[in-house]
């Protein structure tokens, strides 16, 4: 099994695990997203730059992001 394959597999184990984790570490962490978030100014214009973002499991910014541009859709 190469590296890559190793590192990819191991990272989506522990990947559901973290993101239990880190709500419980961060005191406000849903909140603290949001407010970033939020302070995003998206306009019809700039989704294709929205939509470029690179989506990956524990990324909860990119996450939310994600689902704003699916709203201004």
């Amino acid at each position: 099994m190469d590296r890559i394959k190793t590192v990819k597999d191991h990272f989506e184990e522990e990947a559901d695990e973290f993101d239990k984790i880190i709500l419980k570490l961060i005191p406000h962490y849903t909140e603290m997203i949001e407010a970033l978030v939020m302070s995003i100014p998206f306009e019809r214009d700039r989704l294709k730059t929205a939509k470029c973002i690179a989506f990956c499991k524990t990324c909860s910014t990119t996450n939310r992001v994600a689902e704003q541009v699916k709203y201004m859709k």
